[in-house]
């Protein structure tokens, strides 16, 4: 199964508007593409024209089958979480806690907790069509849910951006990128980049240099048509086509899906 996780080396980085607009250039690309929210901010709904009175989610159906996911049974009950946007994208958002509190993360932990591969299982219920790329948005920061995303899927993708806090964030965390299965893919990429800063330019340069490994070989650059598309409920593909981050969100998906199919060829 082709999962890849996208995750926030900081707070702010742009993931969720990232993981939208990657999987609204895969569809444009007539690939099969299902996104899934595990961030409890709830906001990817927003990018792809869900109306915000519509609470729907992965939260608000996730007690009802913790037996399912307690007794490690295959059960297609995801299915009843999943929206259609108009860009082609199917897509499962976080959903608002019933309660009305502040979003939290006890029931995802507590899933992951009874049984690491819940996740991967109920994608393998839905017997979605081979070659369809699933991403994850993931919750910033250093949460026992993000630890064990990063346990159960293979492909990691680190959005951050050229300033000085990422840049030792990035080094505060380069520990983590070695000291890893060399079976799990764990790659970066700079977001937000305004290469006329000189500042920003330079720390561009100093990351790619200094980890180049790390780093995906594109970076998406800073562009109004971004934040202009969310305003409108819109991908950025859908409100702007001719517009530079339109432009980068397609090599991101061109290169996504470049490395999927040669994983598949490679087993």
């Amino acid at each position: 199964m082709n999962i890849t996780a996208l995750h926030s080396l900081k707070g702010g980085s742009g993931t969720t508007t990232t993981a939208c607009n990657l999987a609204a250039a895969l569809a444009a690309k007539k690939v099969p593409v299902l996104l899934i929210e595990l961030c409890p901010s709830n906001l990817l709904r927003i990018c792809l024209g869900q109306q915000w009175r519509d609470s729907n989610g992965l939260r608000n159906h996730l007690n009802k089958h913790f037996q399912t996911i307690d007794d490690h049974t295959e059960n297609d009950w995801l299915k009843e979480c999943i929206y259609h946007s108009k860009d082609g994208v199917s897509y499962i958002p976080y959903g608002r806690p019933d309660n009305g509190n502040s979003p939290k993360l006890q029931d995802l932990n507590r899933a992951f907790t009874l049984n690491p591969q819940w996740l991967v299982k109920s994608l393998s219920a839905l017997k979605l069509a081979k070659e369809t790329i699933i991403l994850l948005d993931c919750p910033s920061g250093n949460s026992s849910l993000q630890k064990s995303i990063e346990k159960s899927v293979r492909k990691h993708i680190y959005i951050t951006t050229a300033d000085p806090l990422s840049y030792m964030k990035l080094k505060n965390n380069l520990d983590h990128f070695v000291q890893k299965k060399p079976i799990v893919s764990r790659k970066c990429l700079i977001n937000k980049y305004n290469p006329m800063l000189p500042l920003e330019n330079d720390i561009h340069t100093l990351m790619q240099h200094e980890h180049s490994n790390f780093f995906l070989p594109l970076s998406l650059h800073r562009d109004e048509a971004v934040r202009e598309a969310v305003a409108n409920k819109l991908s950025t593909i859908a409100f702007a086509p001719q517009s530079q981050a339109a432009s980068d969100f397609m090599k991101l998906a061109d290169y996504l899906y470049k490395n999927s199919t040669e994983d598949e060829r490679h087993g």
